[in-house]
């Protein structure tokens, strides 16, 4: 069900590897993090 969001969010992670991750991005990956997928 949410594996669009999935595959968007893990393009924009590895985009921003390259750069410097915003608020936005940390707050996401915490929590996506805390999430058991």
């Amino acid at each position: 069900m949410f594996q669009p969001l999935l595959d968007a969010y893990i393009d924009s992670t590895q985009i921003e590897e390259t750069t410097h991750k915003p608020p936005l991005n940390a707050a996401l990956a915490n929590w996506w993090g805390d999430e058991e997928i």
